[in-house]
């Protein structure tokens, strides 16, 4: 009667209204099981009459040991999902969702067993396809990672998360044509895709596009300033576009947001001997030293004062650029920095030429890994 009537009232509106893929659905019982429970007391009494307090006593005990066993399965996210494969080892949400506690424990192959488990059991699990991909790239798997967020989007083709990170698996394997879409048809279904701007954006960077690269990371830093590598990163860009007046506005910035970063303090310095302030640019340079900045040894090529003079003054502008570059492992050389100078100078050098000298540090167009951004 009435009772009956506040149960279905009470778990009414969490089975009506719909949700996406309820996780865990017992504590929709707790409270619609009270007009339950006092149904059961009242018959009880009216059966047992005053047995009903050691049965009462009895079962109180009874159901007070099982609640806190099942507690004791609630101590974590992890607990919680270990019990539930454990139990349910058909439930392929529940593996998915385990695989993700693992994976955010730092244990990626763990995790991918237990997202190829969901798929075993759902081979159109979308999620699982997904986040097996992320896995697999933390592993550096990258030609599986790419199979699985294709086989996601084969599934979910609008997916911008997932072509967002198909194209970050496309450029670490070196095929930046095919990223550069999947970033570009990402941006198209959400404009406002911050992580898709700033993928972009790093890609067109080391393929000598600094122009769009800088628009693309200004779409990431206005759709969220709060992120330092967006500041630092625009940054680079503007330097390597010798506009160092903006960029060490951003590196700036990205350092006021995380002041601990020795390799952005070290590319304001450069920004700002650009910019021709020495002192300040040396006090960076030594901020970045402190920090213990690794340095390697010097393979490093200039352009300088050394030449002879008649040549400078007669091939160069008189405040023309000094430029160090140096050759990576697979013997590609990238183009660093200009540092702006009177090649004319008389004197000694700068401390930062003088520290050039025993040292290489990283390129600015390494920086732009295009695979680091997601």
């Amino acid at each position: 009667g009435f009772l009956g009537c506040v149960f279905f009232a009470l778990l009414a509106p969490s089975s009506l209204v719909p949700v996406i893929r309820q996780t865990l659905a017992e504590h929709r019982m707790y409270l619609a099981l009270a007009p339950v429970l006092v149904s059961i007391v009242l018959a009880m009494h009216r059966a047992l009459k005053r047995r009903i307090w050691l049965i009462a006593a009895v079962a109180t005990l009874g159901f007070g040991g099982l609640t806190i066993q099942r507690n004791y399965d609630y101590r974590s996210s992890a607990a919680i999902w270990l019990d539930t494969v454990t139990k349910r080892p058909g439930n392929a949400a529940a593996h998915n969702n385990y695989g993700n506690i693992l994976a955010q424990a730092g244990q990626p192959a763990e995790a991918i067993e237990e997202y190829d488990a969901a798929l075993r059991i759902d081979p159109h699990y979308t999620d699982a396809y997904f986040n097996a991909g992320n896995a697999l790239m933390k592993l550096k798997r990258i030609p599986e990672a790419i199979t699985h967020y294709e086989e996601a989007l084969r599934l979910v083709p609008n997916d911008a998360a997932v072509l967002n990170e198909l194209g970050v698996a496309l450029a670490m394997a070196g095929r930046g044509p095919e990223a550069m879409k999947r970033y570009e048809e990402a941006l198209r279904i959400q404009p406002a895709f911050a992580k898709a701007h700033r993928n972009l954006g790093r890609l067109l960077a080391t393929t000598d596009h600094l122009p769009e690269a800088i628009s693309h990371l200004e779409q990431a830093m206005k759709i969220d300033p709060s992120v330092p590598e967006v500041h630092s990163e625009l940054g680079m860009a503007l330097a390597m576009s010798e506009r160092a007046g903006e960029a060490i506005a951003h590196f700036e910035e990205s350092l006021r947001l995380n002041p601990n970063q020795p390799q952005v303090e070290l590319d304001l310095a450069i920004a700002l001997e650009n910019a021709g302030r020495r002192a300040d640019a040396s006090a960076h340079y030594e901020a970045a030293r402190r920090m213990g900045l690794s340095m390697p040894g010097p393979e490093i090529k200039f352009e300088s004062r050394e030449r002879p003079k008649a040549e400078r003054n007669g091939n160069w502008k008189k405040k023309g650029p000094l430029r160090f570059e140096r050759a990576l492992g697979k013997g590609k050389a990238l183009f660093v920095n200009r540092v702006i100078r009177p090649l004319d100078q008389e004197g000694p050098d700068p401390p930062l030429f003088l520290e050039a000298k025993g040292i290489c540090h990283e390129p600015f167009l390494n920086r732009f890994d295009a695979g680091g951004g997601n």
